[in-house]
């Protein structure tokens, strides 16, 4: 290589060593990433339906449902003041998500890893699907206030930017996720105790007439601690006592709205552990478990302790369970697929037994590599380095173990329940390739010199995820939302009783409904031979029914061709009139009763 070509190597490396260079080449990736994911992403179904009908009252009236993460949805509905398409609005506040995410994984690595590994490790966050294509974005959500509170203790490795943290913690255990103030309430006494002892050996060297080892930090004193510690947790209370005041629930209904959220959150989890164990229970975790908890545990809703006082056996075996799962749940983190049989999550995830264990076998040998590598250059090397940024590591080893032994065993490995604990883990192993690596990058300039090179040959080889599953999309829910969005007045109307499906009970709640009384998406399963379903639907007080062949495969014994060729109800008769249908992609009526809405 001529010394013309190692100088321009070296000049591109001085100028992708500015932060900037890292930070934009990062977001370009996660932009190839999720390019198109408006065009090829449905709605979400499940909780975010739920979470964008709370959002409606901050949108209208700035008010929240603090038992449901508040912040969050404060987040979400902000986007409904300037869109008014749920399909939009939803994937919109995913991007801007992911992107803050990516941006702060990267941060807080620059802060512990050179420049160029943060990267490569902040790259393998931004491509794996489970970071921006997770279930719910209400989880991708609850990483950001940890992740925010991790790189305040990196950047302000002060007293101060301890009790920022501390702050931001406590305020995200009651405004996003519960866990976290469990989080807070560790990290607190932990740190407070270890800012005494600070204190404490820098007045003995004072007294010895030694110099301290913080020679850039003045010892901390009570008074300064308890500010540094007192006003952000004073402000954490503040920002929650406003949320709660901004409440459109009474202090009756918000504590039942709090015990139905356990309620179904234990009856669910343990619902879905169980028929992985008993594949002959064939009930719909998600709304049928309440049979099965009376059966466990004497009554359908419990909630975590009231269960494990009825029946102390089932809940461990659920805990042994879950246990089970780890070392998936780790692979689907670390690698998108696991070489389990079972998914760790609730959804299915990618079953690839070869890729899975070769990758976990590298992963475990960089880590035992790493490992020798640190104990070798402790005295040398590391130990400055953890001394620089021994709050910061305080903090998140205070945040991973409430989630390794309280949600793991809570609820199951998912790892979007577990976003902290990939972060850490994806640090972990960044440290542990510099521990290994570093002695051959110091001496090896030029392979530093061509890392710049490494980050665009990724950035232009990283695949697009949307666009290249575009035949595997599904936009069913999309798809009914605009059907079904003409009749909106309609179906929020409270006289509606409608009936459409489980995709019809997630439309109509981005449609600013509740769910509506007498729902049961199973209903047509029940109708007895020879009834004609419009009889059927008003014996059972429906106004509005809904029927896709995408979600109905007997379609055909219901419906019959109408005006057209258009599908009808069969036996309609004049109790019952068609508001839209279609044929395309596949055939789906829409009708109502117009008594039900006579003056």
């Amino acid at each position: 290589m001529s010394m013309s070509r190692l100088e321009r190597m070296r000049a591109l490396r001085t100028w992708a060593e500015k932060p900037l260079f890292s930070y934009a080449t990062i977001l370009l990736l996660q932009a190839k990433v999720v390019w198109d994911i408006l065009k090829y992403k449905d709605l979400t179904l499940g909780d975010t339906s739920k979470y964008y009908f709370y959002a409606k009252h901050w949108h209208e009236s700035l008010q929240v449902n603090p038992a449901w993460s508040p912040l969050y949805t404060a987040y979400y509905g902000s986007f409904r003041f300037f869109l008014d398409d749920a399909h939009t609005i939803t994937i919109l506040h995913r991007v801007a998500i992911v992107f803050a995410l990516t941006a702060l994984v990267l941060a807080i690595l620059r802060r512990l890893l050179p420049w160029e590994l943060a990267w490569f490790v902040a790259a393998w966050w931004a491509v794996l699907p489970i970071n921006f294509n997770a279930l719910y974005e209400v989880h991708l959500f609850a990483l950001l206030p940890v992740l925010a509170a991790w790189y305040v203790c990196l950047r302000v490795p002060t007293l101060r930017g301890s009790g920022i943290a501390a702050g931001i913690l406590a305020a995200a255990g009651l405004l996003v996720r519960n866990e976290l103030a469990v989080c807070a309430g560790l990290y607190l006494p932990v740190s407070l105790a270890l800012e005494g002892l600070r204190a404490r050996r820098a007045r003995r060297q004072a007294a010895a007439g030694e110099t301290p080892q913080a020679a850039g930090e003045v010892p901390p004193t009570l008074g300064r601690t308890l500010a540094a510690y007192g006003l952000p947790l004073g402000a954490a209370l503040a920002l929650c006592a406003l949320a709660f005041s901004r409440s459109y629930l009474s202090p009756e209904e918000l504590r039942g709205e709090a015990y139905r959220k356990l309620y179904s959150n234990m009856g669910q989890s343990y619902a879905y552990g169980y028929q992985q164990r008993h594949p002959e229970w064939t009930r719909s975790p998600w709304t049928e478990y309440h049979p099965l908890m009376a059966e466990q545990f004497g009554r359908g809703k419990v909630t975590m302790l009231q269960a494990l006082r009825a029946n102390p056996g089932a809940m461990l075996e659920q805990f042994s369970w879950n246990a089970r799962l780890v070392p998936s749940g780790v692979q689907v983190m670390l690698f998108n697929a696991t070489s389990g049989e079972l998914t760790p999550d609730y959804v299915p995830v990618e079953q690839d037994a070869l890729f899975a264990r070769v990758c976990s076998c590298l992963w475990l040998a960089v880590l035992a590599a790493g490992a020798y590598g640190l104990y070798r250059q402790w005295g040398t090397f590391w130990k400055a380095e953890f001394a620089r940024a021994w709050r910061g590591w305080v903090l998140i080893l205070c945040v991973i173990p409430i989630f390794v032994f309280l949600v793991i065993p809570a609820q199951r490995p998912r790892p979007s329940y577990l976003f902290p604990v990939a972060v850490f883990l994806m640090a972990a192993t960044g440290l542990c390739l510099w521990a290994f690596a570093r002695v051959a990058l110091a001496r090896l300039s030029v392979l530093r010199s061509v890392l710049p090179l490494g980050i665009l040959a990724v950035l232009l080889l990283t695949p697009r995820y949307y666009r290249d599953r575009a035949h595997r999309s599904s936009m069913k829910l999309d798809t009914l939302y605009r059907r079904l969005r003409p009749f909106q007045a309609l179906l929020t109307d409270r006289r509606t009783l409608f009936m459409g499906g489980f995709h019809g009970q997630q439309a109509r709640r981005y449609l600013e409904s509740s769910d509506p009384g007498g729902y049961s998406y199973g209903l047509l399963k029940d109708v007895p031979a020879g009834v004609a379903l419009t009889d059927y639907f008003d014996a059972q007080g429906l106004t509005l029914a809904y029927l896709d062949e995408s979600y109905l495969p007997d379609f055909a014994a219901w419906t019959e061709p109408g005006p057209g060729g258009l599908p009808r109800l069969r036996h309609q008769g004049a109790s019952w009139k068609v508001l839209a249908a279609g044929n395309e992609p596949k055939r789906w009526v829409l009708a109502y009763r117009p008594s039900a809405y006579a003056p």
